[in-house]
């Protein structure tokens, strides 16, 4: 009897741990954080304050979530960065301050080209492919201009967006390769028109066409990011490049600013397991 016992009882649970880890893989999902710093070169033009161009160093953090279902089509990702430059003139008597801080919010359509998807134990492709809706507050200020001093910089714009990731053994080890590229396909920006000054817009309410819708004609941007991870014991190490390259022509004032960094930073992944 009591054998028979055991065996039911072995059974079951058999049984039940099968059914938990079925819902267990079906359920899991990956979230991946990290926390990069950045160091490189910048090229500022803002015609508004002067018709030079301005180079110098550049500084930021960014901070990126991905979370996405191994089951399921659709990833979600949120991006924040900050960053500050001192960049200065040829003749060397004159430097911006400049700085801005940018968040972005998307969705992304996931194609594995091989690898099972829900382990990072086997080699994978993956292929992303959706839009970012981003929003950019910043500005420049000159520390020798007399007559505009100062640039505000404000944006609101939808971003085609794709990924290309690849997860591959070395070292009986797994590394992750990634680029991923943004570009603004059309928006709202904030800029005074050609000889306004904030004066006229802020105190005297004399706005002219400040709010300006932007598009690849006026405001062709893009964003690249070529990262590698690689595992080092519990750590991963996140090395890579940020080339990001932000430029307008509205309202008679042209602007750019182009940064080439170098990335350095760490990546946590994480399992949420949903049981049934």
């Amino acid at each position: 009897m009591k054998m028979r016992y055991y065996s039911f009882l072995v059974i079951l649970l058999t049984s039940l741990s099968a059914y938990s880890q079925r819902d267990t893989i079906q359920g899991d999902n990956i979230t991946v954080k990290s926390n990069m710093v950045g160091i490189g070169g910048t090229n500022v033009l803002d015609t508004y304050i002067s018709p030079e161009k301005y180079r110098g160093m550049d500084i930021r953090f960014i901070s990126m979530t991905e979370k996405w279902n191994p089951n399921k089509k659709l990833s979600y990702q949120r991006m924040f960065s900050i960053n500050a430059a001192l960049p200065h003139n040829r003749a060397e008597n004159c430097n911006y301050l400049a700085g801005m801080i940018n968040y972005s919010w998307g969705l992304h359509y996931n194609i594995i080209v091989n690898g099972q998807g829900s382990t990072v134990k086997q080699q994978q492709l993956r292929l992303q492919f959706g839009a970012l809706l981003e929003g950019n507050l910043g500005g420049l200020y000159s520390t020798r201009s007399s007559n505009n001093v100062g640039q505000a910089k404000m944006s609101i714009n939808i971003c085609p967006s794709a990924i290309v990731s690849y997860d591959f053994p070395l070292w009986n080890r797994m590394f992750t390769a990634r680029y991923e590229i943004d570009a603004p396909l059309f928006g709202i920006m904030f800029s005074p028109n050609y000889g306004q000054s904030y004066y006229e817009i802020f105190t005297e309410g004399n706005s002219d066409h400040n709010i300006v819708l932007t598009s690849l004609g006026n405001a062709p941007s893009m964003r690249h990011f070529l990262t590698l991870d690689i595992p080092i014991k519990s750590v991963t190490l996140r090395v890579g490049y940020e080339g990001d390259f932000q430029q307008s022509n509205v309202n008679g004032i042209k602007s750019h600013v182009w940064t080439n960094s170098f990335l350095i930073g760490y990546v946590k992944r994480f399992k949420l397991t949903k049981i049934r």
